[in-house]
């Protein structure tokens, strides 16, 4: 079903020259917020590089830095006599915020 205007009465026109995209991008938005109302705001899951560590792996790696936090490169360390995988400190960080 094609909508033609927002909730606000704003014409496509006037949506796609706020927004500057196409026209035809606010229409889909308009129908996935008929279809979906939230859930067709957000993205679609994006592909992208499997992680290095597993999830079993990433448990004790965690545990490394936060027992020695400023010493990063002694964890990388371990984790590559360990599991035989070398990570970078980025790699090691980010599995550290998202164990928070």
């Amino acid at each position: 079903m094609l909508c033609c205007e927002s909730f606000r009465k704003y014409s496509i026109n006037h949506i796609a020259d706020i927004y500057q995209v196409d026209r035809d991008r606010v229409s889909e938005w308009l129908n996935w917020w008929q279809e979906y109302e939230f859930e067709g705001l957000d993205d679609d899951p994006r592909g992208g590089r499997p992680t290095l560590l597993t999830k079993a792996e990433r448990a004790p790696a965690v545990e490394f830095v936060t027992a020695e936090p400023r010493n990063i490169k002694c964890a990388l360390q371990q984790i590559a006599t360990m599991y035989e995988k070398v990570v970078s400190s980025d790699t090691l960080k980010t599995s550290w915020r998202e164990a928070d």
